[in-house]
């Protein structure tokens, strides 16, 4: 049902100051989160602020990976709200936000849809 369905999309992006947000729409309270974004390298502990801070999630990441939870249990509040705010370096033209699981606060999951891919400020360099 589409009230079972979390919307993950990009906000704003700076690309100078190398930030993006990650915008999440959920209808249902949210137990956790995982997610890729390709085209980008997010710096080591890269992934900060937003509802998941809010919420007290343990949010952590790999160059390309972003998994956040409550130890608690505790949830992210429906609504559409900045999930997080990645830092990050751009490694191709174009990033997209792909493999999201979501999940309820007994790690049900949700349908998810992801918004559209974005163009990145990348210029290849090419050493002679």
């Amino acid at each position: 049902s589409s009230s079972c369905t979390v919307l993950m999309e990009f906000g704003v992006v700076d690309s100078e100051e190398g930030t993006m947000e990650i915008v999440m729409t959920n209808n249902e309270p949210v137990g956790g989160f995982q997610f890729v974004v390709t085209g980008v390298a997010i710096a080591s502990g890269g992934a900060s602020g937003g509802s998941a801070g809010d919420a007290g999630f343990m949010v952590s990441n790999s160059a390309s990976t972003v998994i956040g939870f409550s130890l608690t249990g505790g949830t992210i509040d429906p609504g559409v709200a900045v999930l997080t705010v990645l830092s990050f370096e751009a490694v191709d033209e174009s990033a997209c936000i792909t493999d999201v699981v979501i999940s309820d606060s007994v790690g049900g999951a949700f349908i998810v849809q992801t918004g559209d891919c974005i163009e990145l400020d990348f210029i290849l360099h090419i050493s002679v």
